[in-house]
């Protein structure tokens, strides 16, 4: 399961779903199967509609997006993925690549 959490991300959409949209298809190549929860920490600049997109072109894959009606923070939107989880196992990531999916 991929966990992001994220506030204000449209701006750096592009980059994202290139990085993000790789590492699935390998994990697919690999026969893994995934999930992917996205945590909308309370953004309001439309990125949860690109978010949204990128899960509907995820075929065959859980992912869904959890929405806070306003920043909680980091640890919070953790904690929300997590409740949200059905993997056997976890990679927390932020959508602003610090740490590439790749």
């Amino acid at each position: 399961m991929l966990l992001f959490p994220y506030i204000t991300r449209k701006t750096a959409w592009s980059h994202f779903y290139q990085h993000c949209s790789q590492s699935c298809e390998k994990l697919q190549e690999l026969g893994y199967g995934y999930e992917i929860v996205f945590v909308n920490d309370g953004s309001q600049d439309k990125s949860a509609i690109l978010f949204r997109r990128f899960c509907r072109e995820r075929q065959g894959t859980r992912a869904g997006i959890v929405f806070f009606p306003e920043i909680f923070g980091h640890e919070a939107a953790m904690t929300a993925g997590l409740d949200h989880a059905k993997g056997d196992f976890l990679v927390f990531m932020d959508a602003d690549l610090q740490h590439p999916p790749n």
